[in-house]
């Protein structure tokens, strides 16, 4: 019955826990500005917070993705292998040879789709694990291009790049289109209000953190 529940809400349940998770990192992001609280429970917890590296953050991100492919095609398979005989039969058929795969990857179907749980792997690679490997390619690149920049540069944050590394892979495929989109168009905005403020050093982080939240909440009301 619990098991159930969380199937037919397992979207809301994957985007509330992004979304608190999310709050997490920029917890972790803006609270080097904050000043030590007199409260010590609460200095204590601003002090821990300060002390998570980005690069455990990042590992806890790519981990979570994992786990949550893994859950996702566990219970496609649940769903499937104790329903009715018409869908049990989705998870004890071969991919039949009618179904399409690209050129260069035709030897993968020998290899993992021509056996009794042939149509459920590509099904689950497809629908789950194909996401996810996107996510983690185009997030990885992006990361490797903001390091560069950096490096020429020096526009960022001391953990700018691993900061966008970590926001890519919350947004997943192909959410991290709209994040980096958009988040473009938010710092445009942001450096002109900050300008009209006076700053003189506008850092394109906090905008990018901001609109992270902003998306995230957004989706609930969709």
């Amino acid at each position: 019955m619990i098991l159930n529940f969380i199937f037919v809400h397992l979207n809301a349940f994957i985007l509330v826990f992004w979304i608190i998770f999310s709050f997490i990192i920029a917890f972790r992001f803006f609270s080097p500005l904050w000043v030590k609280s007199n409260n010590h429970f609460i200095s204590k917890i601003i002090e821990r917070v300060r002390n998570i590296s980005y690069k455990k953050l990042i590992f806890i991100t790519i981990g979570i993705n994992i786990l949550l492919g893994i859950f996702l095609t566990w219970g496609q398979y649940h769903v499937w292998a104790t329903a009715t005989n018409y869908t049990k039969m989705f998870v004890k058929l071969p991919l039949p040879s009618a179904v399409p795969i690209v050129s260069y990857l035709e030897w993968t179907r020998h290899l993992f789709f021509e056996n009794h749980l042939g149509y459920f792997l590509y099904y689950a690679w497809g629908h789950f694990w194909l996401n996810i490997f996107i996510s983690f390619i185009l997030s990885s690149a992006l990361y490797f291009i903001f390091k560069f920049w950096e490096s020429k540069r020096g526009s960022f944050d001391e953990h700018g790049p691993e900061l966008f590394l970590i926001l890519s892979l919350i947004s997943g495929w192909p959410g991290i289109l709209a994040f980096i989109s958009l988040g473009f168009i938010f710092v445009i905005l942001f450096s002109a209000y900050s300008n009209f403020r006076g700053v003189k050093i506008v850092k394109i982080e906090p905008a990018f953190m901001l609109l992270a939240l902003l998306l995230y909440l957004l989706l609930v009301f969709l």
